[in-house]
């Protein structure tokens, strides 16, 4: 069974229901700008977490928003109090969609580094090469090699990631 804690500035509370949760948080935020607050506090002290078995899922404001909006919570900027409750498997597949977007982002970045770090390398080691000829082959062949899986794995993740993304 999953429950939601949720976040605005502060621990605000844990919840069963995610619907419950969301709209106390939404009903929260309002109240939060309301009393001065930030957009800088918004975006980064404001989510809801999905805990499962021990295991925290986290969403953040513009994400909630916009599938509070989708899910009919959210209807003109207004809470919409006798909105349906949300089913759970809708709830997992949002959040698991958050999951494996942060991951191919991640991924990415790890990627795109890793392909700078070889090319600034091998252009390095190229001094190697009015040096020692034999051991400069050798590093070369061994970083095209590395460039080449890194290249590999940089197409294997284009085809996962999600359009739009």
């Amino acid at each position: 069974m999953s429950k939601y804690n949720v976040y605005v500035a502060e621990p605000v509370g844990t919840y069963e229901s995610f619907t419950e949760a969301l709209k106390l948080f939404l009903k929260r935020i309002d109240e939060m700008f309301k009393n001065g607050g930030t957009w800088q506090v918004l975006e980064t002290m404001c989510w809801i977490e999905r805990e499962v078995d021990g295991t925290i899922y986290p969403a953040m404001f513009y994400d909630l928003r916009d599938f509070a909006c989708q899910q009919g919570i959210l209807v003109d900027q207004k809470i919409v109090d006798d909105a349906p409750e949300i089913n759970e498997e809708t709830v997992c597949a949002f959040y698991a969609t958050l999951q494996n977007a942060n991951e191919i982002a991640c991924a990415n970045y790890i990627i795109t580094t890793l392909q700078k770090t070889l090319e600034t390398t091998i252009a390095d080691i190229k001094v190697l090469d009015a040096v020692d000829k034999d051991k400069f082959t050798v590093c070369q062949q061994e970083l095209e090699h590395a460039k080449a899986q890194v290249d590999h794995l940089s197409v294997g993740l284009d085809l996962v990631t999600p359009l739009g993304k």
